[in-house]
């Protein structure tokens, strides 16, 4: 059934079809480079192939550096990334320093991403319960809200929107 023009989410796999191509070549730039940027018109159906498409191919047994189990979070920088980051990596359980997940998290995570300069979601991971027994993925999505919530507020880019850029680019060069 085609959804219109609903995005597709990772329960419409099965009618997500002919782009398995696209997929495997978006993924193997993924493990290859740590990063994988989609870009694309509005309504092109980047978040539909990310959604149903790589977000499924992962979580079927796609091969990362530390096997096949995947923890994904999702987010969307929206006006406090860093914010959006933290509640997006305590929220869901994908990371927790202990077997479960504290209320204090969120506190925890976002302390660390603010004061460890871009360095903040590599310590966050090495002293997490998956650390070298799952792969993370983390789907920063919508990213044009940086772009528009600087124009929104007639300035440059926030601090929050400097910091994750950083974050991005420390965690993808660090080994």
């Amino acid at each position: 059934i085609f959804p219109g023009l609903k995005q597709y989410d990772e329960s419409d796999k099965n009618s997500f079809f002919g782009r398995e191509e696209t997929v495997e070549n978006a993924l193997e730039i993924l493990k290859k480079n740590k990063i994988l940027i989609i870009n694309g018109a509005e309504g092109s159906g980047k978040t539909s192939l990310i959604n149903a498409g790589i977000l499924n191919r992962v979580k079927s047994n796609f091969s990362g550096k530390f096997g096949k189990e995947w923890s994904v979070c999702k987010m969307r920088p929206g006006i406090n990334p860093i914010e959006n980051l933290s509640i997006s990596i305590s929220q869901n359980g994908a990371l927790h320093y202990n077997e479960k997940p504290k209320a204090n998290d969120f506190e925890l995570y976002k302390l660390n991403l603010l004061k460890k300069t871009g360095l903040g979601l590599i310590e966050i991971y090495k002293n997490s319960t998956i650390f070298e027994k799952k792969n993370l993925l983390i789907v920063l999505d919508q990213t044009e809200d940086l772009f528009k919530n600087s124009k929104l507020f007639n300035s440059e880019f926030t601090e929050e929107d400097d910091l994750l850029i950083n974050l991005i680019y420390k965690t993808v060069k660090n080994e």
